[in-house]
This record gives C-alpha cells, structure tokens and sequence, in this order.
C-alpha cells in the first residue's frame, strides 16, 4: 500500500540534498558515514526523515543543527554549491518568481554556462589555493546550475526580473570583470558573450516571453541580490552574495532562506516599489541597445 509523505517531510529531504551536494559528498559517502544503504538515503532525500533520533545522526555527520535540516525559521549558507541546489528545487516546483539581480541568470544562453566555468575555473576560484579542490566545487555547481536551466526551460513558471542600468553598462564596457589577472583574449571572449546577451535581452525587453516581465532600474538594486520564489501557496525568500551576472562572484558571504511571514512581505513591497520604477518595453531596450553601440564606439571589439 502506497504511503503518504507529507510537504514538510519532503522539505527535510530537499535541505538534506542541499546540505549533501554542497559538501562535495555522494550519497554512498554519506550512507557509508551513517551506516545505511543507498536506497535509504536516496529515501530520505526524497521523502525526507521522520525519526528524530536520525535526524540527529544526520545533523552531526553534516556537522549543522537539527534546525538547519528542520528548516526552522532561517536557512543560512555559505557554500555557493549548497544555496544554488536549495534555490533549484525552490524553483523546479514555483509558478512565479521575482528577481532583483540581472541580467537574470536562468534567461542566459549556455555559452554564458561555458564562460562561468572558465572564469571560476582560472580568475575567481570558489576555493583559493587547492586546484583539486576548486575543480570539484566547480563541477558540482555547474551540474546544479545546469539542472536549473533544464527545468526553467522546460517547466518555465511566471517570472519578473529587474536589471540595473549600472550591471548593463558594466557588461557591455568591461563583459564578466575587469582586472590584472584578466587576460586580453579572455576579457574580450567573456565581453562577446555579454554582448550577446544584451542583445538576448533587448529582444526580451521588446517582445517578453509569455509570463514574463523584465525591466531595467535606473537606480541602484539592493547591495546583496534577492529572490521570491511562490509556490504551493507559500512564498519564500532568498538573499544571496553570490552573483551569477556582471561582476560574478561566489566567494565570502552568507545566504540566507526564509518563509518568514514578515521578512517576505517587506521584500514583495520592495519588489513592487522597484518594479513600479522600472522603464520596460521598447523604451528599456533602446535603451540597452545604445548603451552597446556606445560601449562599442569607445572600445571596440578585438578582430
């Protein structure tokens, strides 16, 4: 007889997933360390667990609280790995999402995907002075970012994205980042793909997928990124150092998950209030055209 597993149990084994991915940790590694068989933590994972007593076990080996697995009041993460796969599945399941941060990263192409890897991999390393090491957090988070692409793509929810004029016009001068350790050829490959984007973008701007809303804030978004995922009738929040777009940065900072009523609705008044502000349509993606032309008039591109 088939048994019922309810939402909350199914939450448990989603932060137990997050928690597992983000440690570089397979499932036989973890059910070697806790004793167990596959098929059990491949279980858990997907319908969560229900002892307290394995809870506990499960808390100590991945070294956080049983409040942490729980889901109690505030996730926090600092491993870029981890928040990403919890942001996936907040994602896979919610019929809308809001985005302060842009352009946003689940409407970009794969050679952004491409570009990432080599930038994370050779100029801004998620783990400093262990190449063996960066490698391995590297290929799980593409796996994870990956994994969220397909499913927006295929099950693409309703969504609202704000970019700031500033990340445009820093795209179109510099692409992903500037810097000494930035060679020529890289700064103009990674430069052709956020040209390339932009554009993407100003064709969104002028005829927006269907469900879609983007525009462009002549104003400054909040210092750290914010994200509102809906789903099942509840909504979540996220707030994240981590950057994806211009200037993509995983290292030093704290994320934090929440469905706390009150943290949620303040940041939809803010969500509102920036969109309110926002320029779309034609109008933003001029916009974002002259911005290029510009750009490209007093720093052309490499032949």
């Amino acid at each position: 007889m088939e048994h019922s597993v309810s939402r909350e149990a199914v939450r448990i084994g989603e932060r137990l997933r997050a928690f597992r991915v983000g440690s570089g940790l397979t499932v036989d590694e973890v059910a070697d360390r806790l004793s167990l068989s596959r098929a059990a933590v491949y279980r858990f994972e997907k319908e969560g667990i229900q002892r307290i007593e394995t809870l506990e076990r499960v808390a100590r080996m991945m070294n956080i609280s049983v409040g942490a697995l729980l889901g109690v009041s505030v996730e926090y993460a600092t491993n870029p790995v981890e928040f990403f796969e919890r942001l996936r599945q907040l994602e896979a399941s919610a019929d809308w999402l809001f985005v302060a941060f842009g352009p946003a990263y689940l409407l970009t192409g794969d050679a952004w995907d491409r570009a990432l890897m080599r930038y994370f991999a050779d100029f801004h390393p998620l783990i400093h002075g262990d190449r063996a090491a960066n490698e391995k957090a590297l290929a799980n988070l593409m796996k994870v970012l990956a994994r969220r692409k397909r499913a927006f793509r295929a099950r693409p929810p309703a969504f609202t994205n704000i970019v700031e004029a500033a990340d445009v016009e820093h795209l179109a001068v510099h692409g992903f980042g500037e810097g000494a350790n930035f060679a020529l050829d890289d700064r103009q490959t990674h430069r052709r793909i956020a040209l390339e984007e932009l554009e993407q973008l100003a064709q969104m701007l002028e005829r927006p997928p269907l469900n879609n809303q983007i525009g462009v804030l002549f104003d400054s978004l909040p210092s750290t990124s914010f994200s509102l995922a809906r789903r099942e009738g509840s909504t979540t929040l996220t707030i994240s150092p981590f950057r994806l777009g211009a200037r993509p940065s995983l290292r030093n900072g704290v994320s934090m998950i929440t469905s706390a009523r009150e943290a949620v609705e303040l940041h939809m008044d803010l969500a509102h209030d920036l969109w309110r502000r926002s320029v779309i349509g034609e109008k933003a993606a001029a916009f974002v055209r002259d911005t290029v032309a510009t750009a490209l008039r007093e720093s052309p591109l490499a032949n």
